[in-house]
């Protein structure tokens, strides 16, 4: 539905993502068909598409990272590079303010910091990544310099090393 001709048919397809991700909350299951249907429509060639699901994306995905909520996003986004590579075109391309991902960056870096294993951290590096290249400032010092003194511990995680680097860099 979301490479369908007709525009009635996309922004149906956004809605009713978006209505099951709202209904069953932050499952594994409503987390993928959100990411499936309303991350590529964000870059659909219709404005009123891109519009509604740039909405989408502000509500439920940054929404659930910033609550800290947003797990099964955050799992998925690291065992599905795909949805990586996505997210990282979107980020790109929607204009968001620095309040609205300064929640966001503190509760990834908090989330992080709580973590024992740097392969249970690849999600959380994977947005704070995107996150951090809009607004570099919302990386906080301490953290930056806490993971690069702590950067051995990521040798046995290559994906996870790679977003590390990535992100400080």
């Amino acid at each position: 539905a979301t490479r369908d001709a007709f525009v009635s048919v996309r922004k149906q397809a956004a809605a009713s993502a978006s209505s099951i991700y709202a209904s069953f909350g932050a499952s594994d299951l409503s987390c993928r068909l959100w990411l499936q249907v309303v991350l590529p429509l964000c870059l659909d060639a219709e404005t009123s598409i891109q519009t509604k699901c740039r909405d989408s994306l502000l509500r439920e995905f940054l929404g659930a990272v910033s609550s800290g909520t947003g797990g099964a996003f955050l799992a998925l986004l690291d065992r599905e590079p795909n949805f990586a590579v996505l997210l990282r075109r979107v980020m790109g391309t929607t204009k968001l303010t620095h309040s609205q991902l300064s929640r966001a960056a503190k509760v990834l870096q908090e989330g992080i910091k709580r973590l024992r294993s740097p392969r249970e951290e690849a999600g959380f590096w994977v947005v704070l990544s995107e996150v951090v290249a809009k607004y570099p400032s919302l990386l906080r010092a301490e953290f930056a310099r806490d993971k690069l003194e702590g950067l051995r511990e990521y040798m046995a995680a290559p994906k996870t090393f790679v977003r590390v680097v990535q992100t400080l860099e």
